[in-house]
């Protein structure tokens, strides 16, 4: 099956030449020229397809710019509203499972979300005084371990139990607010945070 030319951006709403969809095992082939109406959700150029499995473009290339195309995008809808914090949200993060997300507030508070049910989950004082900026849950800990960062220059670990009780410590202090953290896709144990005093530091 051979397809002709269309715009190399994943999605493009104004692809030239065709664009194939796949459902259910069958194809189905839209013609060139610009399109009138959306694109169906599932709607990719071969090409771009053929180059992911092929190797020939990376996954995370692939990955971006299917997430980011206006198809997609466009559908987006709200299915819910998650409300508990008094104050601004400042963070909200999915857990590495995907299954549930963290939320910060300047309310100094985290919030682990069933985003599915739209339920809290769990609520807890992160231990900051002032505002929380960002809340991560580190991988490969059960999604029991979550670190935060906050305008009080303090990075912050809460360790969640079965019991649904929270235990929080601070771990390391930024001169200045403490603004992001990043974690480390394998490990449980170790991050990263940056804050106002231009440093990294590795927790």
């Amino acid at each position: 099956m051979k397809e002709s030319k269309h715009d190399s951006r994943l999605g493009g709403s104004e692809a030239v030449g065709a664009t194939w969809q796949i459902t259910g095992g069958a194809t189905r082939r839209w013609g060139g020229g610009r399109r009138a109406g959306p694109v169906p959700l599932y709607s990719c150029g071969l090409r771009d397809t053929w180059q992911r499995e092929s190797g020939r473009r990376a996954p995370v290339s692939f990955a971006r710019a299917a997430a980011g195309s206006h198809p997609l995008v466009s559908r987006l809808a709200l299915t819910s509203v998650l409300a508990s914090h008094h104050g601004c949200v400042n963070t909200v993060a999915f857990t590495p499972s995907g299954q549930r997300l963290l939320s910060g507030s300047d309310d100094q508070r985290i919030v682990l979300w069933d985003w599915a049910k739209g339920a809290e989950v769990l609520k807890w004082r992160s231990g900051h005084g002032n505002n929380v900026f960002q809340a991560r849950a580190l991988p490969c800990s059960n999604e029991r371990t979550v670190v935060t960062c906050a305008a009080d220059g303090q990075v912050r670990v809460s360790l969640l139990s079965e019991s649904a009780s929270v235990t929080t410590r601070r771990l390391a202090r930024h001169r200045g607010r403490a603004h992001k953290l990043a974690v480390l896709a394998d490990s449980p144990f170790c991050f990263l945070s940056c804050g106002e005093d231009g440093l990294v530091l590795h927790g």
